[in-house]
């Protein structure tokens, strides 16, 4: 007797290849959060860092969406908290505490130093810290570096300045134009901005932004991350790129770079 030869009818076919479409659907690039501290208002800091976000999600294949946040506190807030699936850009205390506290990885960082300066308008007369006790200063809040900083500058809390909050370094430094104070703390790197201003003291440089990735990211995730970072200084495009955003090259770095960084959030609450 011969074999009985069994025909699937095309329809059944179909609906199986339907089926399996909608139960694997088609794969998508990884995705991540860029994480930014909010040393400037937020539509600068997109301004400045969607183009680098294109960039590293060409060269990487994983996606990126930036997080901001509306001042120091809810930043901090934040990191305590932790983050799933992020690249943070973060300044070196905190690089640190993530790479300490959270096991995180440093993947690269902004080349140079970094420092805060103590600065008031040219038309005020004061060339020493100790003029400024008592006397209005405006700073972002702790934790950020102006903030950790101008505890080093006055170390003796009976003889500090009165602080005044600002969410970020553009708010301090018109603090200052609008007479609310006497003096700020801002980044060394923004005082080119503001040529009314003169320094009256400048703090001792600390490792550059880095940048670090939270370990839930696998090695091959960091990899490309890492070399995507790097690219942005290596090719003609990223360095293009970064001139135009107004940034820093990009280089190597290690967590070795921001090793003890962490010791300048002793007393910061949640440290």
């Amino acid at each position: 007797m011969p074999a009985i030869r069994l025909k699937t009818p095309r329809a059944v076919i179909k609906a199986a290849l339907i089926l399996v479409a909608i139960v694997m659907p088609p794969a998508h690039a990884a995705n991540a959060t860029l994480i930014v501290p909010p040393f400037l208002p937020e539509a600068e800091l997109r301004e400045t860092y969607s183009p680098m976000m294109e960039f590293i999600a060409k060269h990487s294949g994983i996606d990126l969406t930036l997080q901001t946040y509306p001042n120091y506190l809810a930043y901090w807030q934040a990191t305590l908290n932790g983050y799933d699936r992020a690249l943070a850009l973060d300044p070196a205390p905190i690089v640190d505490f993530r790479v300490q506290r959270q096991g995180w990885t440093v993947l690269a960082q902004l080349e140079d130093s970094t420092s805060q300066t103590l600065a008031v308008h040219q038309d005020n007369l004061i060339v020493d810290p100790a003029e400024l006790v008592n006397k209005p200063l405006a700073v972002m809040p702790s934790p950020s570096l102006s903030t950790l900083v101008m505890y080093q500058i006055f170390p003796n809390s009976l003889q500090q300045p009165e602080l005044v909050f600002k969410d970020s370094s553009r708010d301090v430094a018109e603090a200052l134009f609008a007479n609310e104070v006497e003096a700020v703390v801002i980044p060394t790197a923004l005082m080119d901005g503001y040529p009314e201003l003169v320094t009256v003291t400048r703090t001792e440089p600390l490792p550059s932004l880095g940048f670090s990735a939270a370990p839930d990211l696998s090695s091959d995730e960091q990899s490309r991350l890492r070399e995507a970072l790097l690219a942005l200084s290596s090719t003609t495009e990223g360095q293009r790129l970064l001139e135009e955003s107004g940034l820093k090259p990009v280089v190597p770095a290690s967590n070795a770079d921001y090793q003890g960084q962490a010791q300048l959030l002793e007393g910061t609450f949640g440290y």
